[in-house]
């Protein structure tokens, strides 16, 4: 009769997940804050490239005043975070310091996924949640995080 081994020490299916299925790492705190300010940036160039674009192609009440600003940098807030982590996992800041976006087992993360994340940025006092753990509330509510990347694996 065939068994199967329940020693979790023995048992082969328990070392392949122990071994294969490691709960990602997430980078440090710095790096993430490195990340986030990259991110910035380039964020204000591609928003004020839209605008600039926008103004000299019309009339000056096309901004439509302050909220009309706000609502479009939001727009373009989510898009880049969105569109950036669904295609490569990556934004701009985590191409530029080696790190990306990954599942709570370390494969890339649904669509769904990063759409939470996105979302979950934009929540008040998001930026907080990072005082004191390494993941903040986007990682936590979408079940993602930020790893290093393996040179070897990627």
């Amino acid at each position: 009769m065939n068994t199967i081994n329940t020693n979790p020490q023995e048992n082969p299916i328990t070392e392949f997940y122990e071994t294969v299925l490691e709960k990602p790492v997430p980078v440090s705190a710095g790096t993430r804050l490195l990340n986030y300010l990259i991110d910035l940036v380039v964020l204000f160039v591609i928003f004020f490239a839209i605008l600039f674009g926008s103004l000299a192609t019309s009339d000056d009440s096309a901004l439509g005043g302050e909220l009309m600003f706000n609502v479009s940098f939001y727009l373009v807030f989510l898009a880049y975070y969105f569109f950036c982590e669904v295609a490569m996992g990556r934004t701009v800041g985590k191409l530029l310091t080696g790190t990306k976006v990954v599942n709570e087992i370390g494969g890339k993360p649904s669509a769904g996924q990063i759409l939470g994340r996105t979302f979950s940025r934009i929540v008040p006092f998001e930026a907080f949640s990072f005082l004191g753990n390494t993941n903040g509330w986007h990682d936590r509510w979408s079940h993602t995080t930020v790893v290093k990347i393996n040179k070897d694996k990627n």
